[in-house]
């Protein structure tokens, strides 16, 4: 039986940045960049997802309409998000779940205006309020938001041949006619 052994694999440092490299307050311009263009990549997977799915628009003008009526909303909300937080913290002077919460408001505002609902403002602004300030909880006392992270199999730079699985293989659990 051949095992990999990946306590000994040295993890690389990262070059990308991630928005909790610095701390808040700091770097408004990367971590406005840094957000803006992950919700501009969950932009225009819900406008495919839309165009695909659900609202199917004929013509190449139609379908440019719907993906900036998708995309661009869904980057305003995560730019309102990154800006306000920031200017929150510098304006408070503190580094706290407040500050998220103002920024998960402000997302909420610009989900409002695209909606043109008072409700889809407020009651999103809470519902992102709510989930900022859990990620920010997370990130403070160092628990997982979304599960343990799982150990990417080692010298590949291949999605396909990373370990997804939930659960450890249990090895060979069978004989063959000869090991009888």
């Amino acid at each position: 039986m051949t095992s990999i052994c990946v306590d000994k694999i040295e993890e690389k440092p990262s070059t990308s940045y991630s928005y909790f490299d610095t701390p808040d307050g700091e770097d408004c311009l990367k971590k406005l960049y840094f957000i803006s263009k992950n919700a501009a990549i969950l932009g225009l997977f819900a406008s495919t997802m839309d165009v695909l799915h659900y609202s199917h628009p004929k013509g190449y003008a139609a379908l440019l309409g719907r993906y900036a009526y998708t995309t661009l909303p869904i980057t305003g909300m995560g730019a309102a998000f990154a800006a306000v937080t920031c200017a929150a913290t510098n304006i408070r002077k503190k580094d706290d779940k407040v500050n998220y919460a103002i920024g998960g408001l402000a997302a909420g505002a610009v989900w409002g205006a695209w909606k043109k609902s008072y409700k889809f403002g407020y009651y999103g602004g809470l519902a992102l309020a709510g989930f900022a300030v859990l990620v920010k909880d997370s990130f403070q006392n160092n628990w997982p938001l979304l599960g343990e992270e799982t150990k990417k199999m080692p010298y590949s730079p291949f999605w396909i041949r990373q370990d997804w699985s939930v659960v450890s293989d249990p090895g060979r659990t069978w004989k063959r006619e000869d090991e009888v």
